[in-house]
């Protein structure tokens, strides 16, 4: 957990100590968080009071704080306040601020500020212009900031939708390209389960008709090199393969986990090639291995499987049950936890239940989401780095997580009263990030292995439209759509 800054004590019980991002020399910018504010349809009003903008002005003392604290709760208004909003003491910040969130330190501070007021649907925030005895009055306390740049009612729109109506609004932006990747592929993937929940067959036959070039030997769905992005690329034509029983499909499934297994060179129990060392290569290489074993029944497609998790879970998994990126460092990067669980999910899927392998990734699995669940914050989010709160809560590894989770109890490997309800919670928070013209907040872009915890800090969170946290957002959609639609208990 974050420790108090001491030197701002401590929130009081009204309050939780709420970090809302970091700065360039490491200092973690904390809100006093009212609870009542994270009911956004609560009939009261919302307000935040942010200090330390203006480095002439100190952080307040704790006293200073409680009588306006007392004087909103009076008016039946929740006064959420953020201590120091520039501890590094920059030059005053420029709102919106300018360039990519929160990848140049000299404006991490400000971005992160920025993107708070916009996704707690704060109806006013206020700056502290002056202290002391004049904190009481209302003059001093100047309009400066506005309104919310995302308004209540916009959040309050987003949450009301089911996981299925989030579903298909994300489908209209996402799911549409059949190159063989991982991205595409897990957007198509859920397009396919689109049609199977929502009675939308139009999803399944756009699908596989934009994959019969492939079926007919018109383009390779491989190219020379072993690459993870493709062998997880090939995940939509393994399920439809399956679903349609389609032998040319097979075929290409077959191709794919061959040229991966070949890969592997002469080497006993050696892992599939293009790996890096990466805990995303959970996720790139077993399911697909998983799903040729399904298709065929082949157990060196199997044995391949269960060698590639052995190797990356060897040099990745950490002590306490999460998983470093990469042996370069010890950070536990977000999606590169996020990876590891969906993964995992998705072998499953494709193994016997009861056999020796899939008690194994489940037990595995499931280790690995109890290590998860204590890092999950009070807004239901996972961090871009699991184990370090003070750094943004990211889209991708919250959605990859949940879905992980939903699979889990969807199919009977964990028990849905315990494992419901911190999905129920991360389904809202990555719900409310989701416009309807499929725009996201706070997307990790691309990234490979980093050499310290700071360079995973710095790495551009994306505001906007993007493939990847797209098709996330729709597999996490999917399954808990499937899960609410489950009358079992």
């Amino acid at each position: 957990m974050l420790a108090t800054i001491p030197a701002l004590g401590k929130a009081p019980d009204t309050h939780v100590d709420f970090p809302i991002g970091v700065t360039k020399d490491n200092t973690p910018i904390i809100c006093w968080l009212d609870k009542g504010s994270l009911d956004i349809f609560s009939p009261k009003k919302h307000a935040l009071l942010v200090f330390g903008l203006d480095s002439d002005f100190p952080h307040p003392k704790e006293e200073a704080l409680e009588p306006i604290i007392q004087k909103y709760r009076n008016s039946g208004q929740t006064l959420s306040i953020v201590l120091d909003a520039n501890p590094d003491k920059l030059p005053y910040p420029t709102f919106p601020p300018e360039g990519g969130a929160y990848s140049k330190k000299e404006t991490a501070a400000a971005h992160y500020l920025w993107r708070f007021i916009g996704n707690y649907g704060f109806d006013d925030v206020f700056e502290a212009k002056d202290l002391d005895g004049k904190l009481l009055n209302d003059t001093p306390l100047a309009l400066a900031l506005g309104k919310s740049p995302i308004t209540r009612v916009e959040i309050q729109k987003r949450l009301r939708r089911t996981p299925i109506e989030t579903a298909r609004e994300l489908s209209k932006h996402y799911g549409h390209d059949p190159t063989i990747q991982y991205i595409p592929a897990l957007a198509q993937l859920s397009r396919l389960r689109i049609a199977e929940l929502d009675n939308a067959t139009e999803h399944r036959a756009d699908v596989s008709r934009s994959l019969q070039p492939y079926a007919k030997g018109e383009k390779s769905t491989i190219g020379k090199n072993v690459s993870g992005s493709n062998l997880a690329g090939h995940l939509t034509i393994a399920e439809l393969a399956k679903l349609e029983k389609n032998e040319a499909f097979t075929k290409l499934i077959k191709e794919a986990a061959d040229q991966a297994i070949a890969s592997r060179g002469e080497t006993q129990n050696a892992p599939v090639a293009g790996h890096n060392q990466m805990s995303d290569s959970v996720f790139m290489v077993c399911p697909l291995l998983a799903a040729a074993h399904g298709l065929t029944g082949k157990q060196e497609y199997l044995d391949a499987c269960l060698d590639h998790y052995h190797y990356i879970r060897s040099i990745c998994l950490r002590e306490d049950g999460i998983y470093r990126h990469s042996p370069l460092d010890e950070a536990a990067w977000g999606r590169g936890n996020g990876f590891p669980s969906l993964g995992l999910a998705l072998t499953l899927t494709w193994l016997p239940e009861g056999t020796p392998a899939h008690k194994e990734l489940q037990t595995a699995l499931q280790a690995h989401i109890d290590a998860l669940l204590p890092h999950q914050d009070i807004t239901g989010m996972w961090h871009q780095v699991i184990d370090h709160p003070e750094v943004y809560r990211e889209m991708t590894s919250s959605c990859m997580i949940t879905f992980a989770i939903a699979r889990c109890v969807n199919r009977g490997w964990l028990p849905k009263q315990k494992y419901l309800p911190p999905i129920l919670n991360s389904w809202a928070a990555i719900n409310r990030r989701v416009a309807e013209d499929g725009v996201l907040l706070d997307v990790c872009t691309g990234t490979g292995k980093q050499k310290d915890l700071r360079a995973y800090f710095d790495r551009t969170a994306i505001f906007g439209k993007d493939g990847r946290g797209g098709a996330m957002a729709m597999m996490a959609a999917t399954e808990m759509a499937a899960l609410l639609q489950n009358p079992k208990e």
